[in-house]
């Protein structure tokens, strides 16, 4: 595949509410081709192989100053089985980032920068996928459904920033090494259905220096999570579904950002009561 992209951006920031006035003006300019090739291959009724490999890139934002886009080659291969009420893939990625872009935002600050984009440099980005899927149910008329899902991620800064703020060996921000969902079902034949999930994420670096030797890294990272939610509907006619929901099941609280300026939790127990229509 070919894919073009010519992108304009602009940036202006006012002094005050009214917006009488600005103090910030900028824009920026980026096109650039990007390729890509993807192949799959069927050994058998069950088993299949894949890979790829893809040109990535983003622009830096209007405000960012002698800043690069971020480019990257990336590379996936994996196997696939397939056979009945099982399916399995397993997907090896690596990312070989020659700019990599950190945007800067009030919500997610780069230190005291809250616009613009930062080159975080060369980095690299690998890593495994795996999914399962399996129906415990097999041929029976209702369906006992179950999916689980993990990715592990490992990055690093492969060379140190100019300015010697980051590091050669850095993590790059807010990427967990450790993440997985799981969810089992019921599906009833007359169409009524309930689901328990359950999803894990690792913590993650907010500071690039929160993986270096003799760091105290205590404020530097969020915390894991585990939450589970809890679903069911029942539907009322081939069109009307009646649904609730209970998202974080169990009230588990973690600290899932620190930024911008201070900790921050994850969403606490909510519950839904719902109809869905369809036309």
């Amino acid at each position: 595949g070919i894919r073009y992209e010519d992108i304009d951006t602009q940036q202006k920031r006012y002094n005050d509410i009214d917006r009488s006035s600005s103090y910030i003006n900028a824009e920026n300019s980026t096109s650039e081709t990007l390729l890509a090739l993807g192949a799959t291959y069927q050994l058998n009724d069950q088993w299949g192989l894949l890979a790829g490999v893809h040109q990535g890139f983003a622009p830096a934002s209007a405000g960012a100053e002698n800043v690069d886009p971020e480019e990257s080659t990336n590379y996936e291969a994996g196997v696939r089985f397939a056979e009945e009420n099982l399916f399995v893939e397993a997907i090896y990625f690596f990312s070989d980032y020659e700019n990599s872009v950190q945007y800067c935002t009030v919500a997610n600050p780069c230190g005291t920068q809250d616009f613009g984009s930062i080159s975080q440099g060369k980095a690299e980005i690998e890593g495994l996928e795996f999914l399962l899927n399996y129906d415990f149910a097999g041929r029976a008329a209702y369906s006992i459904p179950f999916t689980f899902t993990y990715t592990y991620t490992d990055t690093e800064i492969t060379s140190s920033s100019d300015e010697g703020d980051i590091l050669k060996g850095d993590s790059l921000l807010d990427i967990p090494e450790n993440q997985w969902a799981a969810s089992i079902g019921y599906v009833a034949a007359s169409g009524w259905d309930t689901y328990l999930n359950a999803s894990y994420t690792d913590e993650t670096c907010i500071n690039y220096s929160c993986d270096r030797a003799g760091v105290d890294d205590r404020f530097l990272t969020t915390n894991d999570l585990l939450v589970f939610d809890l679903s069911a509907s029942y539907p009322l006619n081939p069109k009307t579904r009646v649904y609730a929901k209970v998202d974080n099941l169990l009230d588990d609280q973690e600290i899932i950002s620190r930024k911008p300026y201070g900790a921050r939790a994850n969403k606490p127990r909510t519950v839904y009561f719902g109809l869905q229509v369809s036309f």
